[in-house]
């Protein structure tokens, strides 16, 4: 008997006469994953027949959760006369892209306390007769952030916001802002205020004008048209730098505290003045008239004065202990009396030390190159000594000669 084409010996499925044998086999697949199927459907859990009472919500964030924040914009902060942006509530705002100043106009104007304001990057540029980037009305108190962005370009200060009374403008925080080239100052700031890695540089007028209390860390004046640091006391200043100002590098009122700051090439001042403040491991180069100017009751510790005019000039009741003076043409002038000149290093100086009043306290100190002392009578001064008897030297008070 012969086999007809396409036959084998698996029997037909029912209902599916004289298929092939691939054919049926691929039937007997598609059968076996509906089984598999119905099996682990049977397994599956299944969701409450019951839901919660009440309507049905959406489990998503809303656009506040997610940026909760206010955009500073003409809809959020529209300006008025005095400016482009006026911020009346308290809250925090950012910028969402840089702001164009208008003539006669401030950019952002905070009319109320209590508010933080994220540059977010962008810059606040003015433009010719604008007034200051960002400024305050009569009315504000305290409780100000602004950071991370730059204020350029103003025609008057970058950031005004002064001491203007008793019991305003106190407790600011300003961090990572860049105030250049503006019309007036750089950062004009009221009392209890901090700074942190701000940066003012080609103001017309000083860097950073100061209240009282203001404590500055990490912060630049480069070439402004003033002071580099100016006004205010009780402020402290660490790890911060000025450079090429016009004025002096560092110039606060009194009662200050510098710790690890640089100032060089001043082209008018000195790098530091100091009245009842203290200054400890800092740097003076290149300063056109004095590295450090010292009086009432200051402390220089550790500081390093090079090739300004004048190295240190103190007046009285003052303390300059363990310094370095390099090629000036006065390495430490006294000026005054009740000061003490302890363990000091004068190098390549015209006159090293010289001490034209009387009642002053001289020891421990070494200078070399020039006229080594030139101390008037009624000083206490240890005994002056050369090298050739340093080797039976027994005094601890010595001053050196070499």
């Amino acid at each position: 008997m012969t086999t007809p084409p396409n036959s084998s010996n698996a029997p037909d499925l029912p209902g599916t006469p004289g298929h092939s044998t691939a054919e049926r086999r691929a039937i007997l697949a598609g059968l076996g994953g509906l089984a598999a199927g119905a099996f682990l459907a049977g397994r599956a859990q299944a969701g409450p027949l019951n839901p919660p009472a009440g309507p049905v919500a959406s489990t998503g964030k809303t656009l506040t959760d997610v940026e909760p924040r206010i955009a500073i914009n003409a809809t959020n902060t529209p300006g008025d006369a005095q400016s482009v942006f006026r911020i009346s509530q308290s809250g925090s705002y950012y910028l969402t892209g840089n702001v164009i100043g208008a003539s006669g106009k401030n950019g952002i104007l905070i009319a109320t306390s209590n508010v933080t304001i994220d540059l977010n990057g962008f810059t606040l540029f003015g433009v010719t007769g604008s007034l200051h980037g960002i400024a305050r009305n009569a009315n504000l108190n305290s409780g100000i952030r602004i950071h991370n962005g730059t204020i350029s370009g103003w025609g008057l200060d970058g950031i005004n916001l002064p001491l203007n009374g008793s019991g305003e403008t106190r407790g600011f925080h300003y961090d990572s802002i860049i105030c250049r080239d503006n019309g007036g100052v750089g950062f004009w700031i009221g009392d209890g205020s901090v700074l942190t890695r701000c940066v003012s540089a080609g103001n017309d007028s000083h860097g950073f004008a100061a209240n009282n209390n203001v404590r500055f860390s990490d912060c630049v004046a480069n070439a402004n048209g003033g002071n580099g640091f100016s006004g205010g006391f009780g402020c402290s200043f660490a790890g911060c730098i000025a450079r090429a100002n016009t004025g002096s590098g560092f110039a606060p009122t009194s009662n200050s505290v510098f710790l690890n700051c640089s100032s060089s090439n001043s082209s008018q001042g000195s790098g530091f003045v100091l009245i009842r403040s203290v200054a400890i491991g800092c740097e003076s180069t290149f300063n056109f008239v004095r590295g450090f100017l010292a009086s009432n009751q200051s402390t220089l510790d550790t500081c390093v004065a090079i090739n300004n005019d004048i190295g240190i000039e103190v007046s009285s009741n003052s303390s300059i202990i363990n310094c370095n003076v390099v090629g000036v043409s006065v390495g430490i002038s006294v000026t005054g009396s009740d000061n003490r000149i302890d363990g000091n290093n004068v190098v390549d100086s015209s006159t090293g030390i010289s001490i034209s009043s009387a009642g002053n306290l001289v020891i421990r100190n070494s200078v070399s190159g020039g006229t080594r002392y030139s101390i008037a009578a009624g000083n206490s001064v240890g005994p002056i000594t050369t090298a050739a008897n340093i080797a039976t030297l027994t005094n601890p008070a010595a001053n050196f000669d070499y």
